[in-house]
């Protein structure tokens, strides 16, 4: 058996005897354990028709709520409330104005789509301006879809877990180093095994019942105490990078579906950092000189190699070439540009006087 990553937006269903294929190829071949799916993926096709829905199922993390809970934030947020744990006042858009959010929430305040990943469909607003057209542009996007948040300030920290029958087999704290934009996913992330984090963490995902991949954003406000704002009950984009500091969940995965004896555990430095990949090696490829690209390139290989596979590494370098291939194009035009601009005076010519 060959362990494989389909771990991108390319990932469908295919009627056919409910064979998967990538790319529109059927993959007959290969003795599919596990489907690991994320939200994007899943919202941009619809929960609808029973492939799907079993496919939801199958690659979200096992838990006693349906699907539908597990992506929709606002539902999930509730349910985590109502067992007691820390979550920011949030108000359906549906059921309450702007301005009526603006008066119970205060300002600045959060809009944000129920189902979404990587910070997108998240908007903040300072205004009730703001406000009222976040709600338009992002109910034009998903109908009956916006929820209001209070807004909390403080620092975004992440419980990551994969979770056996018995419990956590890996847990870790991190927290945002660096974010690729506001509001967005991180760019860069720090080791913080908080004992509290931790002891937050593992409250809300048996809450859940989840059983699997998991990670769970809170905010850590300056008295430290933590609101749970992002749930990802499947496989999530820093476990790649972790590879970086030692930390394997895939390979945990891995043995936990198969049955096999887990790896050995390795030791991780407290202050350990990781850039998240593959944000880092677009980064350098756009902006970068070629030692950074390369350096970038050669540590993305490597935790291929560790991780998801190749399958998943010729997606990435597919993008990556491309955006070589952009910047190159860009870099012609501007120098035929700047030739074109710099043109030889003409010698002029005495005049009889």
């Amino acid at each position: 058996m060959r362990d494989c990553w389909f771990y991108d937006a390319c990932l469908t269903l295919a009627e056919r005897g409910g064979a998967l294929s990538f790319d529109g190829k059927v993959l007959r071949r290969d003795r599919i354990v596990d489907v690991l799916v994320n939200e994007p993926t899943l919202s941009a096709a619809g929960l609808s028709g029973s492939a799907l829905s079993d496919l939801a199922a199958r690659g979200l993390a096992c838990s006693r709520l349906p699907p539908s809970v597990l992506l929709d934030k606002f539902a999930l947020n509730a349910v985590l409330r109502d067992s007691g744990i820390g979550v920011p006042a949030q108000l359906d858009a549906r059921e309450v104005t702007p301005s009526q959010a603006v008066e119970r929430l205060g300002l600045p305040l959060l809009v944000k789509d129920r189902v979404g990943a990587g910070g997108e469909g998240v908007r903040a607003a300072s205004t009730l301006q703001e406000v009222e057209l976040a709600v338009q542009e992002l109910t034009r996007r998903q109908s009956g879809s916006v929820f209001y948040q209070q807004h909390i300030n403080g620092e975004m920290v992440m419980y990551g877990a994969l979770i056996g029958d018995r419990g956590p087999i890996i847990e870790h704290g991190l927290k945002v180093a660096a974010a690729q934009w506001a509001l967005g996913p991180s760019a860069r992330v720090a080791m913080f095994d908080d004992p509290d984090l931790l002891a937050a963490g593992r409250a809300a995902a048996a809450v859940l019942g989840c059983r699997g991949f998991i990670e769970l954003g809170f905010l850590r406000d300056r008295d430290s105490r933590l609101w749970h704002i992002d749930a990802n009950c499947r496989s999530w984009g820093n476990m790649i990078s972790l590879l970086q500091v030692g930390i394997d969940y895939t390979a945990a995965y891995v043995a936990m579906v198969t049955n096999a004896p887990q790896p050995a555990s390795v030791a991780v430095a407290p202050s350990g950092e990781a850039d998240v990949l593959p944000f880092s090696l677009y980064a350098a490829v756009r902006k970068g000189g070629w030692r950074k690209i390369l350096g970038s390139y050669s540590t993305f290989v490597d935790l291929c190699r560790r991780g998801p596979g190749w399958r998943y590494g010729a997606v990435i370098s597919m993008k990556t070439t491309v955006l070589l291939g952009v910047r190159g194009a860009k870099e012609l035009l501007r120098v035929l540009q700047a030739a074109a601009h710099v043109r030889p005076a003409r010698p002029t010519s005495a005049r009889p006087g």
